[in-house]
């Protein structure tokens, strides 16, 4: 039967039944799509968002740390080495809980890797400071010294912890 010959109520029902199937391949197309996304979504918003802000959270709390460290150095008194001495270990201390944090919410071996290479950057870093914090202590006597290991290689070694930190996310 030619298409031209079929009677009028055979064409319609044939071009809705084509729309019809062309609706129900689009939508399963389209279904499947959206399950592709909200995979997506749900990777972004339940592992990589956290490590974003709690790697942010590390950051912030080494730039504290180093923050104080001049101030340490400046000091004169017993008492304002104490008061330093306080403020660095209560930023220590956020800075390790954001690390614990951080560490509990990696996935990837690829973080799990870049993650010891910052721990062994950060060890480094924490030894010079113990050095630094040594002349500092000092009093004027240290205070070149301190101002030296402050410029130098702690800085190298701030900036190679960060680094860490900025690759890991």
């Amino acid at each position: 039967m030619n298409f031209s010959q079929m009677k009028l109520s055979t064409k319609l029902s044939a071009a809705f039944f084509v729309l019809i199937v062309l609706t129900m391949v689009v939508g399963t197309i389209s279904v499947f799509k959206m399950a592709q996304i909200d995979r997506a979504v749900n990777e972004i918003t339940h592992n990589w968002l956290p490590s974003v802000k709690y790697a942010a959270a590390m950051r912030d709390a080494a730039n504290q740390i180093r923050r104080i460290e001049p101030s340490h150095i400046m000091s004169d008194t017993p008492e304002e080495f104490a008061a330093e001495d306080k403020r660095l270990e209560e930023a220590k201390a956020r800075f390790a809980k954001a690390m614990e944090a951080y560490r509990q919410n990696m996935t990837e071996p690829e973080e799990r890797a870049a993650f010891a290479d910052f721990i062994k950057a950060k060890d480094a870093y924490f030894a010079i400071q113990v050095k630094l914090l040594e002349e500092s202590r000092k009093g004027e006597a240290g205070s070149e010294a301190a101002q030296k290991i402050f410029q130098g290689e702690s800085r190298k070694a701030l900036d190679e912890m960060v680094g860490y930190i900025a690759k890991s996310v």
